[in-house]
Order: structure tokens, then C-alpha cells, then sequence
């Protein structure tokens, strides 16, 4: 058997139906030993070596339903490193949060009951199979907004855990102008 790699993509739907987008991925991937990091277009990783710390977290919790890490932009107090740091919009500061966790944190990882927005999921191709068709029942007529929380309580029904990974930090633009909104697009 092959060994097991990560995915990268940023899924993308035309239509706004992310549950497909984020589908099609999966179906990409042979290997249900390899893990698929889903990952918003609008999200920056400061650390050259994300991959290799994402790896270490899929080595050490194999059976965890997803992964996720902190960010700076998004409402779900879990993932949210700091209230200061969704209202500083300067790369350096962002950059020096990164580089403080890692330095800080390196391997370690919480389990969290609580459901996760997707701006980032590191999810295994075996544990999609396994929940896939109770997501996508769950996904009927939803759109973009939702989708990621469905997956989520979906993994944990499952009883598949939830972890934050401590040493990775991505930097999420999620709103900080009005722009998306304007387009119609969040």
C-alpha cells in the first residue's frame, strides 16, 4: 500500500454548491489513507513549512475526524486566536503570531466538542467515505454558509474527534472590507 500524502485544494463552485465542490476533491483521492486540507482561496499560511506541521498532527491523531487551526477572521470563538487580532489588518503582526505558536506550541493539538468553520479542515479520505452520504443528505439545498457546520456535527456524530492543531496560524481575510458583501458573495 502506498504511503498516505495530503491534498491542497481549494475547492471553488460556480453555483455556490461547496458540499459538491468540497465532494469532488475527495473523489479526486485514491488512498483512503491520505488526508485532503480543505482550505478557503482566501486564507494566507505564514509558515513555509505548514505542510510538514500539518503532518505531524496527522501522524501523531491518525483517527481524528478533522483538523483545523486558529485564524484571525471568523466567528467561531474555537478557532479565533485573539478579538485584537481580527481588527489589525498588518501582515507583520499576523506574521509574528504564526511564528510565536509554532515556537510555542510545536505538536500540540486540543479536541473540541464544539463545531468548527471551514476555513481550513484537514479531513482523512477514509472518514469522508465513512460520513459522506449523511453530509450530503444534511447538504440538500444548502448553499456556501452552513456547509462547513453540517461537516462538522456530521463528524461528530460520527464520534470522530474535532482538533485544533496549536502551532499553525493562518491568516483569513474573511470580510475585513465590504467588498464581498457588496458582490453578494459571503
Amino acid at each position: 500500500m502506498e504511503s498516505p500524502n495530503i491534498h491542497f485544494p481549494v475547492p471553488y463552485s460556480f453555483e455556490k454548491k461547496i458540499f459538491e465542490a468540497y465532494d469532488a476533491e475527495f473523489q479526486k483521492v485514491q488512498n483512503p489513507d491520505d488526508w485532503v486540507c480543505i482550505m478557503d482561496g482566501d486564507i494566507l499560511f505564514f509558515q513555509s513549512n505548514f505542510g510538514h506541521i500539518i503532518q505531524g498532527h496527522l501522524e501523531k491523531y491518525p483517527d481524528t475526524g478533522i483538523f483545523t487551526c486558529y485564524t484571525n477572521r471568523i466567528g467561531n470563538p474555537v478557532q479565533l486566536w485573539s478579538d485584537k487580532a481580527k481588527r489589525i489588518d498588518s501582515i507583520k503582526y499576523h506574521f509574528r503570531i504564526a511564528k510565536d505558536l509554532e515556537a510555542k506550541n510545536t505538536g500540540m493539538s486540543t479536541e473540541h466538542k464544539a463545531r468548527i468553520a471551514g476555513f481550513l479542515m484537514v479531513i482523512k479520505k477514509s472518514t469522508w467515505d465513512a460520513i459522506r452520504d449523511r453530509i450530503a443528505q444534511k447538504c440538500q439545498g444548502q448553499m456556501i454558509l452552513g456547509v462547513d457546520y453540517l461537516i462538522a456535527d456530521t463528524v461528530m456524530e460520527y464520534r470522530y474527534s474535532i482538533r485544533r492543531m496549536e502551532d499553525l496560524y493562518v491568516f483569513h481575510y474573511r470580510r475585513m472590507s465590504d467588498s464581498g458583501k457588496e458582490r453578494g458573495l459571503v
